[in-house]
């Protein structure tokens, strides 16, 4: 066999196994190619032919092959050299599936997911079971004044997406005169409300104007926007 540019005798991998030697008996490797290490030892040949020994290694590398071993002598001692290449096929195979790995998990997480759906929405039918029957066109749910203790954030009014409609909902409760944000609801689904939930804070007595602002997203191409709407609602504190 080439080793380092030079024909070495050697025994191959099976009949070495064949032979029970023990792993004590092998005292370096020697690489096809040779490698920028720290070398143990030279094995030599004749006076111009040598090889570079590194020091043994007893668990390889998943990319490392053994072809065989060369036999020597040490201290008139039989002993062995180990043959080692490296494995380019698996080398090859495992940045393909790396690649095609990382590649896999970029794409997953780029792509368009969907919605994040509200868990607090649950069925809902509207007063008097209205629906929306025409699916190009959106129906929006009608609100009256909204009345609320000063001592509570917890609202119940039902924030809903009627029946029918071919996006997705997501409100948005704003103090008109301050445009502060009081609550945003993740993605409400067709036929589906959320009925019971709780403001950022607790309001002083007053009489206040409340807009709530509807978000929408189509159903079949969640990135694409329909129209939006903005309620004002009286929203009375006592």
């Amino acid at each position: 066999m080439n080793v380092q540019g030079v024909k070495w005798q050697y025994i191959s991998k099976k009949k070495f196994k064949s032979m029970g030697v023990m792993h004590q008996k092998i005292v370096g490797d020697v690489f096809r190619k040779t490698r920028k290490r720290p070398i143990e030892q030279v094995l030599h040949y004749d006076q111009q032919t040598q090889l570079k020994v590194f020091p043994y290694r007893e668990k390889l590398s998943i990319f490392d092959n053994v072809v065989g071993y060369i036999p020597c002598e040490k201290k008139q001692e039989e002993v062995y050299v180990r043959i080692v290449k490296k494995n380019w096929l698996k080398l090859v195979f495992f940045i393909s599936f790396f690649s095609l790995l990382v590649g896999s998990g970029i794409l997953y997480f780029c792509k368009d997911r969907g919605p994040n759906l509200d868990e607090t929405a649950v069925a809902y039918q509207m007063p008097g079971n209205k629906k929306n029957e025409d699916p190009s066109s959106i129906m929006l749910p009608a609100f009256n004044e909204i009345k609320l203790a000063s001592d509570t954030k917890k609202m119940h009014i039902a924030l809903a997406n009627p029946e029918g409609n071919p996006c997705y909902f997501k409100y948005k409760l704003i103090l008109s005169e301050t445009d502060e944000i009081l609550y945003e609801s993740e993605y409400i689904e067709p036929g589906k409300a959320i009925t019971e939930f709780s403001i950022s804070r607790t309001l002083n007595p007053g009489n206040y104007q409340l807009k709530l602002k509807i978000e929408t997203r189509k159903l079949d191409n969640f990135e694409q926007s329909l129209n939006s709407g903005d309620i004002e609602i009286p929203l009375i504190v006592s």
